[in-house]
């Protein structure tokens, strides 16, 4: 099992990185609620994550209820399809500045994938659910 999760995971990496493509002020498709859970790599285990996103205010918020941890993304580029973030948590003891890209898989689902270590190193993976 954990092999086949990496493997998504890498997948899901690659995809990300291919389909990269020029800034663009079109990131209505982020707008919502969105909830799921988070697997980290290192600990191999899930939390809940929560992302809440407002194009229009500009508010990107992120939590980890089970964590006690939230705070703000600070958006780097976006097209059509992705958006690149880097995470900033401003409550709890979790890891801040986090490399976030967000891919558009539907209009219910998103995957959120961080990486640290100069975007070398996968540290979770999500597909989260629009609410």
């Amino acid at each position: 099992m954990k092999k086949s999760i990496l493997i998504f995971a890498s997948l899901m990496l690659v995809i990300a990185l291919s389909s990269f493509k020029s800034s663009s002020s079109k990131t209505s498709w982020l707008d919502g609620n969105w909830k799921g859970e988070k697997y980290q790599v290192n600990m191999q285990k899930a939390w809940k994550t929560e992302l809440t996103i407002d194009t229009k205010s500009k508010t990107f918020t992120v939590s980890y209820p089970e964590l006690n941890c939230k705070g703000y993304l600070v958006l780097e580029s976006a097209t059509k399809n992705q958006a690149i973030f880097i995470e900033k948590l401003d409550a709890g003891s979790c890891m801040s500045d986090g490399y976030i890209m967000i891919n558009k898989v539907s209009e219910k689902l998103i995957t959120f994938v961080c990486l640290r270590d100069n975007k070398t190193r996968l540290a979770s993976f999500s597909t989260l659910e629009k609410q």
